[in-house]
């Protein structure tokens, strides 16, 4: 066989990240072609001579021009060593003060930044830095588009690298950046926003320089950020608690002329709408893309797929989910359909919304997502709104009520509560422009009549009771709210609800907020499974609501924190714990004083957590000697959930990369594993009420609860089995827990929240719980979603050794079926995975049925490797022909190696199964196994060598019964034509016609023009 050709290759882009296989960038190569005319204009010149050359080229004409600044860019963005030269000619050169250079730079910066290498950015941040020292027309505009480009929630090295980089230029140039008001405006709103996904340690050196950055030129230019307009309030809420944002909010409450002669406090703000221009500046293009599609080409129904896609994109970190709010604030705010649009079956707005909701992971993101989504309702000035900011959230309460009634209940619940809690010295103006707002939606005809959903029957009485208190005109007069049935005559009544309300809103990090959170629904937005919607009311014990994993939610109001000294440490708890609900919860069960003590330890935010840990240690001992009744054990437990789950950091990871010893033992030093060690070392009395606590704390939203006792179980014990024995605890308390989906569950909230504990305790869970997980299609998805490389391996090591399976024979076939669907990454691990369990061969043929080498190359490429570890057989080969679709070439690459290593199995295989079709015993068709036994012979050398006269007898029986013609090579076999001792079967006698389909050689096909031809030239020779 000829060596195959060489196959050139051609250079990877300057600028993008690319390889070999990926299409040309069609803007890649127009830059490329102009730095290539650069270098033709200034190659083997003097610097003189050169810079002449380009001067009278820009004059020759606009394209010309054009070339020359693309490439002169180009060469900036490229090579460090020439760009300063570069930079000089640019300017030099422009005819237009460097308008056109812009327009490419902020056309490629909006288009291409997320391709760009990392030199390429290096480069962009250095030729922004030499337009603001030279205070270039243009490069105030150029800054939008970078400012743009920063991610948020996203902490990844090269992110905040250029974050760093930004923030060093303004911080260098302040005079050049105060000189654009707007762009002022702009940089404050991004950085205010940015502050604290940066709250992590590693970051902490960064979050400093963004507050006092950020606090600066709030400062100096307090007139220029208030044309931000009310998300400036938003913003500053979300940072209030640190000590230089609080001085700040008691000039904004106490002395605002002091920051402008023109501000008069925050009621002055909130009415000013916020530009789009602000909101658009937290959304990168490329997402801004993506969104636009999804609401304006995907239709209802049609979206799970792309959700899914976006979510994996842009949401699969725990730390993304901070761009949840600057999401649905850009979809309210920024993208209004046309009345078009909103008449087809377009995914219309409030769905989008609904899922994101759903998207939450915590209750800090779901209180900041719903504040986000009502802002603009607590701000509603009439005659100066625009309905559509106004739309979503109406429509995502209505539409929920059929199947997401919890959606309903918590949003009602929310917008009820913020009403008294926002800002109290605003709450009958905040009251008073929820009213209209509301009344705006009846007018624009958004919902006819607000009755069916204020007083719909899945709604509790106490939340109708809170809605007509706020809302009585949108009630009929004779509404009843004292039945559980939607009725369209009501009694009337405007009695005061029984809620209470002190409270605070809490900043965006440090408080729960969601009396039902939908994130931990397990059913996706659009389901129709329906539910019974319970409200929670704030001074009574929590009702049993929708879900279990339910929780209340405490607001933080606009107001100052006291002044405290950090060495007052009694101070400071009174400070944190008056104001908080639920701790006034607690002071209400007679609790001890000590008990009080350590409860509000706990919820201090900074404690280090080895001194929550010793606390834990100190409060369960009490907890043991104190006759609690289960309400007051339940409340506690509300309270140390909160804690927790303030504790928790998106992101953050309990181990290292390396997984040593010293890291495994390090990361034991926290209040969880404080509270695990006590219920496990208890004796059987003691165990019954620390396990009730352990219990009520999950079911109060610590969802992380149950892999950290997986994880303490193996770090101490090197085993996982006493899992079992913590749920037979917890079914005492709920026969509905199950332990089968409990494991599963946890091992899947696992792998979404801490990939290092996931792979450190998944061997061990796979070994140990084998009987459970084994087979299970969730659990499979899981693994090969998380886990990682290393994990893989010993996984794979153990299955080998048969210490468990984890797909099983028999739901093996269902699982590789549901796969097609996975991601590259999964589907490749599954299938490193099933060589290890070397699974009988009839577990292929359904997912063979439905394989397509075009659609499914992964699976095709694991299918292929899979059939070259098993021997041929008659059935197996029957099989596969009868299966597989006839355009499924990577059928042939299976017989073709089978051919090479078993010829003698596949000659049997072939001969048993022409003999069966002239009994009519076999389900192939005669002209698919010819078909297939043609192609063989024709090129496989082994196959035809020894053993092709075998066949001889078999085709002559067919060729009496079936036309051979269509199959040249066994025509000529079956009428002796054929020389089985040519090997090279290049020079072989047959007549001149021709095969019915094109001839396949492995990875290559011959079309039949081809062949023709050189028959004719074989003809014309022989002549």
């Amino acid at each position: 066989m000829a060596a195959a050709a060489e196959i050139p290759t051609r250079p990877l882009s300057q600028l993008f990240i690319n390889n070999s296989l990926d299409a040309r960038d069609e803007l890649d190569q127009k830059w490329e072609k102009s730095h290539q005319f650069l270098i033709g204009l200034t190659n083997n010149l003097s610097e003189r001579e050169a810079h002449d050359n380009l001067s009278s080229t820009v004059c020759k004409g606009q394209q010309e021009y054009e070339d020359v600044t693309i490439g002169l860019l180009y060469t900036i963005l490229t090579d460090e060593n020439a760009a300063q030269k570069a930079y000089r000619d640019l300017t030099l050169l422009s005819r237009d003060g460097l308008t056109l250079a812009f327009t490419k730079l902020n056309q490629l910066i909006a288009e291409k930044f997320i391709k760009f290498q990392s030199r390429t950015r290096t480069q962009l941040i250095w030729l922004f830095t030499e337009f603001v020292k030279s205070s270039a027309t243009g490069a105030d505009t150029m800054c939008f588009y970078l400012l743009r480009q920063i991610i948020g929630g996203d902490v990844s090295r090269s992110n905040i690298d250029y974050i760093e980089a930004l923030l060093t230029i303004f911080q260098e140039h302040k005079a050049w950046l105060f000189g654009y008001s707007f762009l002022t405006a702009a940089v404050v709103y991004v950085f205010l926003r940015l502050i604290l996904d940066h709250s992590v340690p590693p970051l902490h050196h960064l979050m400093q320089r963004e507050i006092d950055f950020s606090c600066s030129v709030l400062r100096e230019k307090f007139t220029d950020c208030l044309q931000i307009g009310r998300d400036l309030i938003r913003l500053l809420q979300a940072v209030a608690q640190i000590p230089v944002f609080n001085n700040l909010w008691k000039d904004i409450i106490n002395n605002p002329r002091s920051l402008s002669p023109h501000f008069t406090g925050i009621s002055h703000l909130l009415t000013m709408r916020t530009s789009r221009k602000f909101l658009i500046s937290r959304i990168t293009p490329d997402m801004e893309n993506k969104l636009a599609f999804l609401t304006s080409k995907v239709k209802l129904g049609h979206q799970k797929k792309y959700q899914e896609w976006f979510q994996k994109k842009y949401l699969s970190n725990p730390e993304s989910h901070a761009l949840l709010c600057d999401i649905i604030r850009f979809i309210c705010g920024v993208i209004h359909p046309s009345n078009e649009i909103l008449g087809s079956d377009i995914i219309p707005r409030w769905a989008v919304i609904g899922w994101l909701l759903q998207s939450c992971q915590n209750n800090a993101t779901s209180a900041n997502a719903k504040l986000t989504l009502f802002f603009d309702w607590i701000c509603y000035q009439p005659g100066q709104e625009n309905i559509m900011n106004i739309e979503p959230g109406i429509l995502i309460m209505y539409h929920s009520t059929r199947s997401h009634i919890t959606i309903t209940a918590t949003l009602l619940d929310f917008l009820c509560r913020i009403i008294t809690c926002f800002y109290k010295p605003m709450e009958s103006q905040i009251r008073l422009a929820v009213r209209n707002a509301l009344q705006f939606v009846v007018e624009k005809r958004v919902l006819s009549s607000l009755l069916p959903l204020f007083d719909h029957q899945k709604l509790d009485k106490e939340l109708k009771e809170m809605l007509q208190y706020n809302f009585p005109e949108f009630f009929g007069p004779n509404s009843s709210t004292t039945t559980t049935s939607t009725t369209t005559s009501p009694k009337s009544g405007n009695e005061s609800p029984p809620v209470d309300t002190v409270g605070d809103i809490a900043p965006s990090t440090e408080k729960p907020t969601s009396s039902t959170s939908v994130s931990n629904s397990s059913k996706s937005y659009g389901d129709d499974e329906e539910d019974t919607a319970r409200f929670s009311d704030s001074d009574e014990e929590p009702s049993e609501s929708v879900s279990k994993q339910d929780y209340k939610y405490t607001f933080r109001t606009i107001e100052l924190m006291p002044d405290s000294s950090p060495s007052d440490s009694g101070d400071v708890i009174a400070a944190s714990v008056e104001n908080d609900r639920s701790f006034v919860e607690l002071k209400k069960l007679n609790l001890s004083d000590t008990t009080l003590r350590l409860l509000a330890e706990l919820n201090l935010i900074g404690k280090d957590k080895a001194g929550k840990g010793e606390t834990i240690d100190t409060l369960f001992k009490l907890l043991i000697d104190q006759d609690l009744s289960n309400d007051a054990l339940k409340k506690i437990a509300t309270y140390l959930a909160q804690s927790f789950i303030l504790d928790y950091r998106p992101g953050s990871h309990l181990l290292d990369e390396d997984k040593s010893d010293e890291s495994v033992k390090k990361s034991l030093y926290t209040p969880h594993f404080a509270m695990i060690r006590n219920v496990l070392d208890a004796s059987s009395t003691e165990k019954e009420i620390l396990s009730k606590v352990l219990y009520y704390i999950k079911e109060a939203g610590e969802r992380r609860l149950g892999y950290m006792i997986l994880f303490f179980m193996k770090a101490n014990y090197n085993s996982v089995t006493m899992y079992k024995d913590f749920i037979e605890d917890l079914k005492q308390f709920d026969e509905k827990i199950t332990f089968d989906d409990t494991l599963i569950y946890d091992l899947q909230i696992c792998g979404e929240d801490d990939r290092s504990v996931f792979s450190y305790i998944l061997p061990s869970v796979l070994s140990q719980f084998k009987d459970t997980l084994s087979g299970r299609l969730e659990v499979v998805k899981t693994v090969v979603s998380y886990v990682d490389p290393i994990q893989l391996f010993e996984i794979s090591r153990q299955i080998a050794l048969n210490e468990y399976e984890l797909l099983g024979s028999e739901n093996m076939s269902e699982i590789l079926v549901d796969s097609l669907n996975w991601d590259y990454y999964e589907q490749s691990t599954l299938w490193q995975l099933i060589y290890s369990e070397d699974p009988n061969e009839d577990v292929f043929f359904p997912v063979l049925a439905k394989l397509s080498a075009a659609d499914h190359p992964e699976a095709s490429a694991g299918f292929i490797t899979a059939m070259k570890t098993i021997r041929p057989s008659k059935a197996l080969v029957d099989q596969l022909i009868v299966t597989a679709k006839r355009d499924n070439s990577f059928l042939l690459c299976i017989f073709y190696h089978w051919s090479k290593h078993f010829p003698s199995e596949m000659i049997d295989s072939f001969i048993e199964i022409l003999k069966d079709l002239k009994k009519k015993a076999s389900a192939s068709s005669t002209d698919s196994v010819l078909r297939y036994l043609n192609l063989i012979c024709s090129h496989s050398h082994q196959f035809m060598g020894s053993h092709g006269r075998r066949l001889l007898p078999v085709l002559k029986d067919c060729s009496s019964e079936t036309s051979l013609r269509n199959y040249d090579t066994l025509r000529r076999m079956a009428d002796g034509s054929f020389n089985f001792d040519d090997a090279t079967f290049g020079k072989r006698k047959h007549d001149d016609s021709d095969d019915e389909d094109d001839v396949v050689i492995i990875g290559s096909v011959i079309p039949k023009s081809k062949i023709r031809e050189a028959k004719k030239r074989k003809g014309d020779l022989s002549q």
